[in-house]
């Protein structure tokens, strides 16, 4: 893997605003439509590039909401070697079987980090404290019982603009390997509409590196060095460019990092932070024209640390006691295979933050910090919630090869005609899907 190391001014040439790129994506829409056809998603309720500029279509849901009574009630047909599996992650045995799935199919030969979600991770990822165990569709082989599909929602309350909808944020999606051409994916996704349906869910919330009909904003992630020698032993910092291969000097001076936290009372969260930085959040979100509701619950469960998963730090104010900051970052790791010296990469992820004491730079500065005292050699961020501003100083930067690519973000059964040109801060903890091998006939 290789950063783009040059100057902030380089950086932004090279991939531009985001937000900007996809409005301006947006606008050549008509011109494209002709040549990009995706014949599963022109059936579903979501924006269409054929809309493309009519100001006539108003915001909102596309198809209204009808009573669970008038759903469909039987699941979706499969073929008839296939049939519909319940996922139930409290049951050790099928969660072993998920996550062993899950692992083998999602690694890609093409990705230079795949970091795979260890079973910690995968079990809190899904057991979110509103989940809902019939949005855990799996499809499995009526001979043998070996699953061979799986896709899974989160539902979150959503506040676009200034109305509020209950939606299942989709999270993860994998199909085996191999039967990816038996278009799974369409039915999966369909299969998950009707079940959220059941429940009274009828908008949603999803990403992919794939250009779909309709995008609402788009990001890109972002790379940062903590460890430059042992990302270059390990075979993750060769540059595609003119020059073969970046010394280990200049990356060391690139990347060189404080030793020492330098803001007072910066310290770990614990349980009894819960409710500031609940209202924190909460408030910080209200800056976006869309965004998560938040609770404590949420705060609990998915920013209050856990070793391995996420790791969360707070400022306090010496003299009030008062929380004033935080910042939290999810955890992964790599298996580094035939090193004597080393066994794994351990991956950090900026995941939720608010400053408002703070200078984000400043903050970011100590969880940097901390996260390599915590043995992270690679620290990555999706540059949404406006964060590029304060990224961009501490040398974070895409992939060389990355500069154009970006994760769009889509609303399923929602019209929204502007496009959002700060990349929404619906941050889920993960998403894991098939885009890399994913079949063209899927879309």
């Amino acid at each position: 893997m290789a950063t783009n190391e040059d100057s902030s001014a380089s950086s932004a040439a090279a991939g531009g605003s985001p937000g900007g790129k996809i409005a301006e994506i947006t606008r050549l829409i008509p011109l494209l439509t002709a040549l990009n056809k995706h014949p599963f998603w022109e059936t579903q309720p979501v924006p269409q590039f054929t809309e493309a500029g009519d100001l006539t279509l108003p915001d909102g849901p596309i198809l209204p909401q009808i009573p669970s009574s008038d759903v469909k009630q039987d699941p979706y047909n499969l073929p008839a070697q296939f049939e519909w599996t319940d996922i139930d992650i409290d049951d050790d045995s099928i969660f072993s079987d998920l996550h062993r799935f899950v692992s083998n199919n999602y690694a890609d030969n093409e990705a230079p980090l795949p970091f795979p979600y260890s079973p910690g991770f995968l079990r809190w990822l899904l057991r979110d404290p509103n989940q809902i165990k019939s949005l855990h569709v799996g499809v499995s082989v009526k001979n043998t019982k070996k699953l061979i599909g799986f896709i899974a929602a989160t539902p979150a309350m959503l506040r676009i603009q200034t109305e509020t909808f209950r939606v299942a944020v989709a999270n993860v999606l994998c199909v085996h390997k191999k039967l990816r051409s038996k278009r799974l994916v369409p039915v999966l996704v369909r299969e998950l509409a009707r079940r959220a349906q059941l429940e009274g869910i009828w908008q949603g919330v999803f990403a992919t590196e794939r250009h779909l009909p309709t995008p609402i904003c788009a990001s890109r992630l972002l790379y940062r060095f903590l460890n430059p020698n042992k990302m270059k032993r390990c075979g993750h910092v060769v540059k595609t460019g003119p020059v073969d291969e970046i010394s280990i000097r200049r990356l060391n001076k690139w990347y060189k990092a404080a030793k020492t936290v330098e803001t007072r009372g910066f310290r770990k969260m614990d349980s009894g932070d819960v409710t500031e930085v609940s209202e924190m959040l909460k408030l910080y979100l209200r800056k976006f024209e869309v965004a998560l509701e938040v609770d404590e619950h949420f705060v609990e469960h998915f920013l209050l640390p856990k070793p391995g998963i996420v790791d969360c730090y707070v400022v306090e104010d010496s003299e009030t006691n008062k929380l004033t900051d935080f910042c939290s970052f999810l955890i992964h790791s790599v298996e580094v295979e035939n090193d004597p010296k080393y066994s794994e990469l351990k991956c950090v992820v900026l995941f939720y933050y608010a400053a408002y004491e703070t200078a984000h730079l400043k903050l970011m500065k100590d969880v940097l910090v901390t996260a390599k005292e915590d043995g992270a050699d690679l620290f990555m961020a999706y540059d949404i919630m406006g964060n590029s501003s304060f990224l961009d100083g501490l040398l974070f930067r895409p992939k060389i090869d990355d500069d154009l690519k970006e994760i769009y973000y889509y609303f399923y059964n929602y019209r929204m005609k502007e496009v959002l040109e700060t990349p929404m801060p619906i941050n889920p903890p993960g998403i894991k899907n098939v885009e890399r091998g994913k079949n063209k006939q899927d879309d």
